[in-house]
């Protein structure tokens, strides 16, 4: 026999580990960005190519790549727009990730206090009684003639 609240705690673990991704995406491009503005990559006034055109100038990455020799200045001048490009999709995406971790942290306060569990919300709850139970039309359904 299922449990009453069995769907209740389905859909509270399913959005607990979806605010739980949504945490862990926006922690690792918090370590991504702070990488970012240590090196210098944030375009703007304070952007240096530094280490594009002279990989031994960032002694710790140069030890994991001594293979790596510099870009020339031509292609190092262009990656201000890369980064340009990759804070303002990353950011964009990330402000997403916030808005919705919030209107997550709300569904999942109130699918706690049992919002979202009654209803026509689900298949698998009518889908049970295709076939066991049926009105006089031959239907399942009385609101939708299955």
């Amino acid at each position: 026999m299922v449990r009453r609240d069995a769907p209740q705690a389905g859909l509270v673990l399913c959005l607990g580990l979806t605010f739980i991704l949504g945490l862990a995406f926006l922690g690792i491009k918090s370590i991504e960005y702070h990488e970012k503005w240590e090196k210098h990559h944030i375009p703007g006034l304070h952007y240096s190519i530094k280490s594009f055109v002279d990989p031994a100038s960032d002694p710790e990455v140069y030890k994991s790549y001594p293979q790596d020799t510099g870009l020339q200045l031509d292609m190092a001048n262009k990656t201000e727009l890369y980064f340009f490009l990759y804070f303002a999709m990353t950011g964009m995406h990330a402000l997403h990730m916030i808005i919705g971790i919030a209107i997550l942290g709300f569904m999942i306060f109130r699918a706690r206090a049992g919002a979202y569990t009654t209803g026509h919300v689900t298949l698998s709850r009518t889908s049970a009684s295709i076939g066991t139970s049926s009105t006089s039309s031959g239907s399942s359904c009385s609101r939708c003639s299955i």
